[in-house]
């Protein structure tokens, strides 16, 4: 049994350790995917982010705001 629960915990640890690795290579990657929040609304909720883009098209008087500091917002 112990055995077993040894195998387990080596495995949950590297496990834990690539979803680590991975989380620091998007941050490198994407500055602007700092917090859960920001992850979801470019990878769960893109509909979100194109109707905030929309309505800043729409609206807004300088047009030049970037799709990064849309999802930031």
């Amino acid at each position: 049994m112990v055995e077993h629960l040894l195998d387990a915990a080596v495995t949950s640890n590297f496990a834990i350790q690539q979803v680590q690795q991975l989380e620091m290579e998007l941050q490198t990657e994407y500055e602007h995917l700092t917090t859960p929040c920001r992850l979801l609304s470019t990878a769960i909720m893109p509909e979100i982010t194109a109707s905030v883009n929309s309505i800043l098209w729409n609206h807004a008087a300088s047009k030049n705001c970037k799709k990064h500091e849309i999802i930031s917002f």
